[in-house]
């Protein structure tokens, strides 16, 4: 029984290899005959200080030979804003990069990967919200970019500050000073009323009863 379970695996495996190559095959008749860009990032949402890698896949499903001159990276905003980052192996801010991919000549059926980083400014530099990575492939003449553009969410988280703290402080000095005079008050209010009804009661003892003449 045991035998047999090996043999049928064993004789799985080797469809799985024989047919792979099929596969692959139908696989990419099944792409357009093009050459395809892909982008994607690690995450969809970062904070300042924190490192976005940007994906990129370059296949050329075409018969044709094509020349990678560079590939373009822009970081924008719908509204117009740039983000812009620093580069600290060009020690200089910069609003967009450029990857030169090694081999630059992509044949058909060739495939590349190239990976880009940036560092999301800390300190309020830029604005939170949504930007959008735009990646412009330049390839000889013709100009390629992802048939969906890759979006990220950089957002902050709204510190406590020592002001506010202060303010928090100076709120809760001031709670307790009332509740100290409230309590202050209420203790004074029934001191009174007690010392006008005790002085009450000592005059109405001290006083003859009416009819009645003092001996």
């Amino acid at each position: 029984m045991k035998r047999k379970i090996v043999t049928g695996i064993l004789a799985f495996l080797l469809l799985l290899i024989y047919a792979a190559p099929v596969l692959a095959v139908e696989t990419e008749d099944m792409l357009p005959k093009k050459v395809i860009v892909k982008a994607w990032t690690d995450k969809t949402s970062y904070k300042p200080g924190e490192t976005c890698h940007l994906n990129i896949i370059i296949f050329n499903n075409s018969p044709d030979d094509y020349y990678i001159k560079n590939i373009t990276i822009y970081y924008f905003m719908e509204k117009g804003e740039w983000l812009y980052f620093y580069d600290r192996d060009k020690e200089q801010w910069m609003g967009f990069q450029i990857i030169e991919p090694e081999p630059d000549t992509l044949r058909s059926g060739d495939l590349r990967s190239c990976e880009a980083s940036i560092e999301i400014p800390s300190g309020n530099v830029i604005s939170r919200g949504t930007y959008q990575i735009e990646v412009i492939v330049h390839l000889g003449t013709k100009i390629l970019s992802p048939e969906q553009t890759p979006e990220i969410q950089i957002g902050y988280e709204e510190p406590i500050t020592v002001e506010g703290l202060g303010n928090i402080a100076t709120l809760l000095a001031v709670l307790i000073i009332l509740v100290v005079l409230s309590a202050l008050a209420i203790s004074a209010a029934v001191y009174l009323s007690l010392a006008k009804l005790k002085k009450s009661l000592g005059r109405s003892m001290s006083s003859p009863p009416e009819g009645k003449e003092a001996e």
